[in-house]
């Protein structure tokens, strides 16, 4: 498959970053960063997402 994907990552103090990646790229979100990750390209996009702890959070912006 091919396809590309927008990632946009939050900070403290509204910091903010973009990037794009296509297919074979590799991206790095830090921990306690707030993202969002967004298929942007006409092709279905995989993606395959790799944590370095087991433990899974899901945390709404709004809190």
């Amino acid at each position: 498959m091919n396809g590309s994907i927008g990632i946009t990552i939050f900070g403290a103090n509204g910091r903010f970053a973009k990037e794009s990646l296509n297919k074979g790229d590799v991206g790095y979100i830090p921990q306690g960063y707030g993202h969002s990750i967004e298929n942007v390209g006409e092709e279905k996009a995989c993606i395959l997402i790799a944590f370095n702890t087991g433990e899974y959070q899901a945390i709404d912006l709004s809190e």
